[in-house]
C-alpha cells in the first residue's frame, strides 16, 4: 500500500506489520488531503501512479519480530471473527466461517509448525487468510535507497521527524495489536535459521540481529 500526500509533497509505502495501521489511523485523524493506492503498492508502483512523490517514507521491523506478529494477527482475528458471528455480530473481513475455523485450529499448533511449512511452500490454512505475498517478501522490495526509514521500535522516539513534515504536533497511536510473548520465546535453532534465509537482505541493511 502507499498513500501520497500531494500538498505535504510526501508519499508512504506501507509495508505490512511495521506500524503502517497506526500511522494510517494518525493520517485520517490529521491529514488532509491524501490519496490512497491499495495492496502491494512498492515504491516502483507509486512512482507510476504519480508523477512526484516527494519525500519518501516507510517503517521497517526487525523481521523475527514481524513474523510472530504476522503470525498471531492472522490467527488472533481469525478468532475474533468466530466470536463475533457466534454472538451474532457482522465482521468486516471477506473470510468465511469454515475459513475462519481451519485458521484458528491451524493457529492452535503453534509458530514454529506454521514458519517450518511455511519456508518450505507447503500449504496451509494461514494460505487463506492475509498477505500471502508479502509473508516471504523482504522488506527492501517495497523500497530503494532515496526511501528513508524508520525502524517501527524506535518510531515514538523518531516520530517528531514525520510530525514536522506535516506540520501536525500529534503522537503516533497504536492500533492492530495482537497478544503474544517476546519474539525470541518463540525461535529456536530451525527457527531463527529460517529467518536468516528468508530475510538476510532486511537484516542487514536495516541492521537488525535477533
Amino acid at each position: 500500500m502507499a498513500i501520497h500526500f500531494p500538498k505535504h509533497k510526501a508519499t508512504f509505502i506501507h509495508i505490512p506489520k511495521t506500524a503502517g495501521s497506526s500511522f494510517e489511523l494518525w493520517i485520517s485523524e490529521n491529514i488532509t488531503p491524501f490519496d490512497r493506492q491499495q495492496k502491494h503498492c512498492t515504491l516502483n508502483d507509486a512512482r507510476s501512479i504519480w508523477k512526484k512523490l516527494g519525500y519518501t517514507f516507510c517503517f521497517v521491523r526487525n523481521p523475527y519480530a514481524r513474523m510472530v506478529s504476522m503470525f498471531h494477527f492472522i490467527g488472533q482475528r481469525a478468532e475474533e471473527r468466530i466470536e463475533m458471528r457466534s454472538n451474532g455480530q457482522r465482521t468486516k473481513k471477506s473470510t468465511n466461517q469454515q475459513d475462519d475455523i481451519l485458521i484458528s485450529a491451524y493457529y492452535n499448533k503453534g509458530f514454529e509448525n506454521w514458519l517450518e511449512e511455511h519456508s518450505q511452500d507447503i500449504h496451509n490454512p494461514f494460505d487463506l487468510g492475509i498477505w500471502l505475498y508479502e509473508r516471504k517478501t523482504p522488506q527492501v522490495y517495497w523500497i530503494d535507497d532515496s526511501v528513508e526509514w524508520f525502524k517501527a521500535e524506535e518510531l515514538s522516539l523518531k516520530f517528531k521527524r514525520l510530525q514536522d513534515v506535516f506540520n501536525v504536533d500529534v503522537t503516533l497511536p497504536h492500533v492492530n495489536k495482537t497478544s503474544h510473548k517476546h519474539y525470541r520465546d518463540y525461535y529456536n535453532k530451525n527457527t531463527k535459521t529460517i529467518i536468516e534465509n528468508l530475510f538476510k537482505d532486511d537484516l542487514d541493511k536495516f541492521n537488525y540481529d535477533y
